[in-house]
């Protein structure tokens, strides 16, 4: 799958920032001070294999273009690394994620995924930036 809406529509569990994890981690470990710090494994079930199961039936969602952003794969990165994006969201989280791993491999992708959040969230001039949150983003970036 080489393409960003694709991969959304394959996976719309993703676009739920908090429902899923909320499936493997209860809500006082993973929104705990130790959660945000480090990364911290599941409580509730172990995470999934890597080979998705053929009983698994989720229901696909629509996403619309103005989730997805104007911007071409390579501009969203560059102004993502310069910290020069001027909105930020659940699904641009998801795109930067997705485009890490699929570009650098998941060792790589997944220090790219790390390094350019600390960094975009100490830098972004973009209001109210989330907090960055260590387990959420390992869970996300293993699924």
């Amino acid at each position: 799958m080489n393409n960003f809406a694709g991969f959304l529509l394959m996976n719309p569990q993703l676009l739920n920032a908090t429902d899923l994890p909320l499936s493997y981690y209860k809500k006082d470990t993973l929104f705990s001070k130790q959660a945000q710090a480090n990364v911290t494994l599941p409580d509730l079930k172990p995470l999934p294999s890597i080979v998705p199961s053929s009983s698994t039936s989720q229901k696909m969602q629509p996403i619309g273009v103005s989730d997805l952003d104007s911007l071409n794969d390579e501009t969203f990165l560059q102004e993502f690394e310069s910290c020069t994006l001027t909105n930020w969201s659940h699904t641009m989280f998801l795109r930067m994620v997705w485009l890490y791993l699929t570009r650098e491999g998941r060792r790589t992708g997944v220090n790219k995924v790390f390094d350019g959040l600390k960094r975009f969230t100490e830098k972004s001039s973009i209001p109210r930036m989330p907090i960055f949150h260590f387990t959420m983003t390992s869970f996300l970036s293993s699924h």
